[in-house]
């Protein structure tokens, strides 16, 4: 998943990127009804671009910042090191959820994702609190 990346700026890719994919995940939870099997399809699809999205801006912002991690667990644990990411055992989860999803109960992967996807937006609060204070 993790590969060798080019130098981008994490405020970039969080406007360009991390923002879409927070804003289609949000959506997608507040129209999910599980009788629908399109739309638990959609919302499992968000969250997990949304997840994807997050990791790399992260990443990005490690990058940016002089750290390098290669992996999933790494950046996430770098993240929390900093005092940047609340509930990185939460993230862990839901990134062992993503990857094991096919393995799983449809109702348990939902049930997940909708119980923990605050943590998009505390992600998504931590990174505009960013950028204003670098305004």
């Amino acid at each position: 998943m993790f590969m060798e990346l080019k130098y981008i700026h994490w405020e970039d890719y969080y406007r360009e990127s991390f923002v879409p994919a927070y804003e289609t995940a949000r959506d997608a939870q507040k129209a999910l009804e599980l009788t629908n099997d399109a739309l638990v399809s959609a919302f499992l699809q968000a969250m997990e671009a949304v997840f994807y999205a997050s990791l790399k801006c992260m990443q990005y912002y490690l990058y940016n910042n002089g750290s390098f991690p290669n992996k999933l667990r790494d950046t996430i644990k770098e993240f929390f090191k900093f005092n940047l990411l609340q509930d990185g055992d939460t993230w862990i989860q839901f990134g062992d959820i993503i990857y094991s999803r096919q393995n799983l109960k449809m109702d348990v992967v939902v049930k997940f994702c909708k119980t923990n996807c605050y943590i998009f937006s505390k992600l998504n609060e931590q990174f505009e609190s960013m950028l204003e204070n670098n305004g």
